[in-house]
């Protein structure tokens, strides 16, 4: 007996069925933590896709401009709603714009010696802007952990299947770098980044 054609599409639909509920519950989380402000309009973008990029690039090692570009355009509308609302919010914006600049140097320097992609090169640009328009010691600790957290990984993946790593198999930096953004975030509510910062700088 032939198998229902439907059952093909039903599973996949699945993955974006998925994708769509961990988006919901990720936009709901940043409201949250950040309340409203015209800066959740970046956040909002980034956190509705993150499901998708993530699937993506563990997938297929890449991370789609169609995806990631459109979220420069995010950070820009909510950078000027935040000047609008504020116009003492300057200082935010030059944080915002440091920090864009500091992970694209940061990421840009791993691409140009072949650790990175360009994926995640636009990636951590616009997280860096993004965080660093609600948090300058997000912005600094979010590079950190998403390093911390891909080489955890990456040593996982060398012990658990060496003939793999001597083959040069790659892992995917998106999910690290999203998660170092989200992480990072969360402690700056907390109020935990500006300790930790505090501590290292002091």
């Amino acid at each position: 007996m032939p198998r229902p054609t439907f059952i093909p599409s039903v599973r996949a639909a699945l993955p974006h069925v998925g994708c769509a509920v961990v988006a919901l519950a990720l936009v709901a989380c940043v409201s949250w933590m950040l309340g409203p402000t015209p800066a959740l309009i970046p956040w909002w973008y980034l956190a509705a896709v993150t499901p998708w990029l993530v699937w993506i690039d563990v997938r297929e090692h890449r991370l789609p401009n169609r995806l990631v570009l459109p979220a420069f355009a995010a950070w820009a509308l909510g950078a000027g709603g935040v000047l609008l609302t504020s116009p003492a919010a300057w200082g935010a914006l030059a944080t915002s714009l440091i920090a864009g600049g500091a992970f694209a140097l940061v990421l840009g320097a791993l691409a140009w010696w072949g650790g990175m992609g360009g994926g995640d090169l636009k990636l951590g640009t616009v997280l860096g802007l993004t965080l660093g328009l609600v948090s300058a010691p997000a912005a600094v600790l979010a590079l950190p952990v998403a390093f911390a957290c891909g080489a955890a990984v990456a040593v996982g993946v060398m012990v658990a299947s060496p003939k793999g790593a001597r083959r040069g198999r790659s892992i995917p930096f998106g999910p690290w770098l999203l998660l170092g953004a989200g992480a990072a975030l969360g402690l700056a509510r907390g109020g935990i980044a500006a300790a930790v910062t505090g501590a290292i700088s002091g």
